[in-house]
């Protein structure tokens, strides 16, 4: 491996609720028992720290620990109910002023504007100590997240992967004395020049096999969020290659002389002048190791910055140790926490569409999406092969490291959503080499979404667009045409999603697409209908119905409703309540169910007294179900197919037609949702038509 390869290091991410790894105590390191190894109380959480790892000259794996300042989080219950983000900003200030009030010590704050949730940082472990013991009884605070910040420098001996995957650099391209004439007898002016070029020639490929090299040339001047992680620094020398320019909101790195290329590569494939968007101005947000400023970033990209798309191309890795054991993390595979709440509460209110990568462990049958990946309004990317094609379309197949396995109770959601091209040469400083992952197929995909809010202003302007854009990009896609596809019972096949997004075809589903409001509290009934199509046999119908987590938004907030702090609690009614590991005895029990039709739900008649429960009461979203329907000869719409599946908020159906005639689709609802003050459901749906060459 050349030297300049060796100073390359990685970052181990542990922000939004992720720890990368907790170090296990059988590695050779100082383990001090810390005051709060025995906190055992709810009120309690610990979470792992971020560790940065850099490759030695002798191929070991230093790992640095991240100083996080010792970062305390605090979720406040402020004791009234709002979504006036100026009255949570107000309490939030008032908790402040309150610590100041009282003459505690700390290094310095950080306060939400949208939550009630503080953090503060110190200067030593004892002062935090110290902090916490002070008030651990006050009746504001709900919850502590206390981040672990004390492991020492200790070693692994290898990464598995330990970043982007790389190819081998060329052994010609190791030469500076190269002729680049030999590339198709072209002059170069510079090696970067050259280098460049096989970036346009990988990123023309990749936008070819999603049907978008024919979209290029709309000029409208749209707004895309990246949001990187801290060490990626952004390498100047490509800034001119952004037509309508690059806001870059680097911050210092944590290694000096950081020269990874991944947040320049992201933006590149997103917005750069030769990737899938090639007009729009990119934001370039960098976060650092801590969680309070990762959610305070996406705040000011959203709140100030006026970004309703963002990429989030970044995740937690897994290390392994001496012995070639998996280091496990509890939090690792942790269920849906305060942060992928957030991410869900800012696309329902503000329509902000979040793109994440899945993850490149997809063939360690330990990993999972979870975490901040478990927002059920974002949209989940993985990759396809590296030898993926145009030609070979629904013969790609997904590439064994793309992560897609789910926890058993989220099984059926659709995540990933769909998979793109991931294959890209990378000639930022100096790379010069192929490199793939899952955050390079992200940006393909936000990318598009980017070309299709460009070319249909309705979706652009609307506050609905993050359901219109799933519905979409879910019917639009190419399914894949393979033995061993194993589907979900919303749809979904388990590693592909819908399949690979087509521009062209998104173009014609976003002609076809419907969105209605829907109160939580109507009436199971048929809410959304197609007019009726004439299809022949040997057609492709594919149909997809989205809808939004309404993350506990409120509809009506005319007064504050005030509650008891000691008995009751604000965040556990926004996020334990929707959760399935919740006991039974907590649940409220449910006399029976109010179907729309027995007949489309006979799958569901048999239903245990508890998966009734979970259809009536503690559910994330309203159960809609989709149906293709058929008209006999007697003019009655008949069943052709359906998706029943109760946890889910994207739909999908694809029929191949066998009998020439009329048809339709519907989406009906099925249950009520108890929560009555909760905004209005927003429910999308679309379809395209395939013809028989499909």
């Amino acid at each position: 491996m050349p030297k300049k390869l060796k100073s390359l290091f990685w970052l181990f991410i542990s922000f939004s609720g992720i720890s990368a790894f907790f170090v296990p105590k059988t590695l050779k390191q100082i383990v001090i028992k810390d005051w709060y190894d025995n906190l055992s109380t709810n009120k309690f959480e610990i979470r792992g720290q971020g560790i940065a790892a850099a490759l030695s000259e002798d191929n070991q794996v230093v790992n640095i620990p991240v100083n996080n300042d010792y970062e305390l989080k605090l979720l406040l219950n402020p004791g009234f109910e709002t979504q006036n983000e100026d009255l949570i900003t107000k309490f939030n200030h008032n908790f402040i002023n309150k610590v100041k009030i009282n003459d505690l010590r700390y290094k310095s704050f950080e306060t939400s504007e949208i939550f009630p949730m503080v953090w503060f940082y110190f200067e030593t472990e004892k002062h935090r100590e110290s902090f916490v013991n002070s008030i651990k009884s006050w009746n504001e605070i709900e919850k502590f997240i206390i981040f672990e910040n004390k492991v020492n420098k200790f070693e692994v001996n290898r990464l598995d992967p330990p970043r982007e995957l790389l190819d081998p650099i060329p052994y010609e391209l190791m030469s500076r004395n190269f002729d680049p004439t030999i590339y198709k007898n072209k002059n170069y002016e510079s090696f970067m020049d050259l280098y460049l070029q096989k970036f346009i020639d990988s990123s023309n490929k990749n936008a070819s096999i999603v049907n978008a090299t024919n979209y290029f040339n709309n000029n409208y001047v749209g707004k895309v969020g990246i949001l990187e992680y801290w060490t990626n620094n952004f390498d100047r020398n490509y800034e001119k290659y952004f037509k309508n320019g690059i806001e870059i909101n680097d911050i210092n790195a944590y290694i000096k002389d950081r020269k990874n290329s991944h947040s320049t590569i992201v933006s590149l494939i997103t917005a750069g002048e030769y990737g899938i968007d090639r007009s729009s101005k990119v934001y370039l947000y960098t976060s650092n190791h801590r969680d309070g400023h990762w959610n305070k970033t996406i705040q000011k990209m959203i709140k100030e910055d006026g970004i309703r798309l963002i990429n989030h191309s970044y995740g937690p890795l897994m290390l392994v140790n001496m012995n070639g054991n998996e280091i496990d993390n509890p939090n690792y595979f942790s269920n849906y926490n305060e942060n992928a709440y957030f991410l869900d509460y800012v696309s329902r209110k503000y329509g902000v569409i979040n793109v994440f990568s899945s993850g490149n462990y997809g063939n360690n049958n330990r990993h999972l999406i979870s975490d901040y990946k478990l927002s059920f309004n974002s949209i989940i990317v993985g990759a396809l092969e590296n030898n993926a094609t145009k030609q070979n379309l629904r013969s790609n197949k997904v590439a064994n490291y793309s992560n897609y396995q789910l926890l058993d109770e989220f099984s059926n959601i659709s995540k990933p959503l769909v998979v793109a091209p991931a294959y890209f040469y990378n000639p930022v400083y100096e790379n010069n080499k192929y490199s793939w992952g899952t955050s390079y197929a992200a940006p393909v995909v936000t990318g598009l979404i980017s070309n299709l809010m460009k070319y249909k202003s309705d979706i652009r302007n609307s506050n609905n667009r993050v359901a219109i854009v799933k519905a979409i990009l879910s019917a639009s896609a190419v399914s894949p045409k393979l033995t061993g596809l194993s589907y979900k019972t919303s749809g979904y096949e388990q590693k592909f999603g819908a399949g690979t997004p087509d521009f062209k075809t998104m173009l014609e589903a976003a002609n076809n697409y419907q969105v209605k409001t829907i109160s939580p509290t109507e009436a199971s009934q048929i809410i959304l209908r197609s007019d009726e199509l004439k299809l022949r046999k040997g057609q492709t119908i594919k149909i997809s119905s989205s809808w939004m987590f309404n993350a506990g938004i409120l509809k009506v907030n005319p007064m504050l409703s005030y509650y008891s702090l000691q008995n009751n609690s604000y965040w556990e009614n926004k996020l334990n309540r929707f959760s399935w590991s919740i006991s039974s005895e907590s649940r409220q029990s449910v006399d029976g169910l109010d179907y729309f039709n027995p007949k489309t739900h006979k799958e569901d008649l048999w239903l245990k007294q508890e998966e009734a429960k979970k259809r009536q009461n503690d559910r994330w979203f309203t159960d809609y179900d989709l149906i293709l329907q058929k008209k006999d000869e007697n003019g009655a719409w008949i069943t052709v197919k359906g998706v029943y599946t109760i946890l889910t908020n994207d739909e999908l159906i694809e029929h191949k037609i066998t009998e020439s005639g009329s048809y339709r689709y519907i989406v009906t609802k099925v249950s009520k949702n108890s929560f009555a003050n909760s905004v209005d459901d927003i429910v999308a749906l679309t379809h395209v038509v395939r013809n028989e060459d499909y």
